[in-house]
């Protein structure tokens, strides 16, 4: 029984030193593993990239001079003379006369020559002013016209109106307030182009 005493504490002692052997071993392999598993993840964190340096900051270019704000101008009184009624026209010569040659000189004649005598009758002194239309221009005068293609007598009144626009130049003729008395064609002309 020694013997197998023996080969026991032998096997025991064989026992220890592989148990020995091994925990030494296993402890070595944990403490690899343990470096090698504290290192990789130090590792990561060092290869992490670095930020790129920031490139210097460029100038900031100089702010644009702003012109100061121009003040808002004045609104034109002009507007207001427009749409102010124009003047009516009275029935007197001056009056009568400044407005037929405005006509005049806004109509177009279709007859290269045609040339009135217009006499105002009526509460005024009688008093004759022509039109002459020559190449389609007009020309106003307060004077007696000799050789007139044709003459138009009106009533002062009746006139204004016409100018006016209350009247109708023919409802006028019809009336007998305007006669006319030479070339009706070219009277007609005349009329459709001046009134």
């Amino acid at each position: 029984m020694a013997t197998s005493t023996t080969k026991a504490a032998d096997n025991k002692a064989a026992d220890k030193t592989i148990k020995a052997a091994d925990v030494k071993a296993v402890k070595t392999e944990v403490k690899a593993e343990a470096k090698t598993e504290v290192k990789t993840p130090a590792k990561t964190e060092t290869k992490a990239p670095v930020a790129k340096k920031a490139a210097p900051a460029k100038k900031a270019a100089p702010a644009k001079k702003v012109a100061p704000a121009k003040k808002a101008a004045p609104a034109k009184k002009t507007a207001a003379k427009k749409t102010a009624a124009p003047k009516a026209v009275e029935a007197t010569f001056d009056s009568i006369f400044a407005a037929v040659n405005a006509k005049a000189k806004k109509a177009k004649f279709t007859s290269n020559f045609i040339a009135t005598q217009i006499t105002l009758t009526g509460n005024i002194e009688s008093q004759p002013l022509y039109v002459k239309v020559e190449d389609k221009k007009a020309e106003v005068a307060p004077y007696n016209y000799n050789d007139a293609t044709f003459v138009m007598n009106a009533d002062a009144e009746t006139m204004a109106a016409i100018l006016n626009g209350k009247k109708d130049i023919y409802s006028a003729i019809a009336e007998g307030k305007i006669t006319i008395y030479g070339d009706a064609s070219m009277a007609v002309i005349f009329v459709k182009a001046m009134f």
